[in-house]
């Protein structure tokens, strides 16, 4: 019993030092980035979103987005670049338990679109933090409204991020607009 005691307590060590090394992904990746872009779609003009807010690139939004404003590809890949940052730190401080790639990917996603501030007060996060994951999941399809209507393409698009979270599957909604017709 003497012997074995030490040894439980050397692997009780090894497990923790591994758990505490294991970081937690700071960039969303490649995949998610493509997802992220094909999802948001490019206009090089601005644009009034769904909740009226003027819009440009890769769903830029700020201050200094005008009506008829037009940009260049080159500087909606600067702007996407930009946003992206935001929402990696606003998501990767929120974090405090062990999260994937593909989780982090989603909630990248979800944050880029709703804002860090929203995000880090969301069901969604707190049910991540304690390592709920299927009630995370869910949280996702609360997502689908503005201004309290809910719009098909905000549901789709958490769909899509609710599967890049439960299995890395990443930009199903193209076939998800096969699949169903929408009136």
């Amino acid at each position: 019993m003497k012997k074995i005691i030490p040894g439980i307590i050397l692997l009780l060590f090894i497990w923790l030092v591994t758990i505490l090394a294991m970081k937690n992904p700071e960039k969303i990746s490649s995949s998610g980035i493509e997802s992220l872009m094909k999802i948001e779609k490019l206009s090089l003009k601005s644009y009034r979103d769904s909740g009226g807010v003027l819009t440009i690139g890769y769903g830029h939004t700020s201050k200094t987005v005008r009506a008829n404003m037009t940009i260049t590809k080159k500087r909606a890949l600067e702007l996407l670049k930009q946003d992206l940052k935001v929402a990696e730190q606003g998501v990767f401080n929120s974090l405090h338990v062990k999260t994937s790639q593909k989780q982090y990917d989603s909630m990248v996603s979800l944050a880029y679109n709703i804002g860090v501030r929203r995000f880090r007060t969301s069901t969604l996060i707190k049910y991540h933090n304690k390592n709920r994951f299927s009630k995370t999941s869910k949280e996702f399809l609360k997502w689908d409204k503005i201004h309290g209507k809910s719009y098909i393409g905000l549901y789709k698009r958490r769909i899509d991020e609710q599967k890049q979270y439960d299995d890395g599957s990443y930009f199903i909604y193209s076939l998800y607009n096969l699949i169903f017709v929408w009136n």
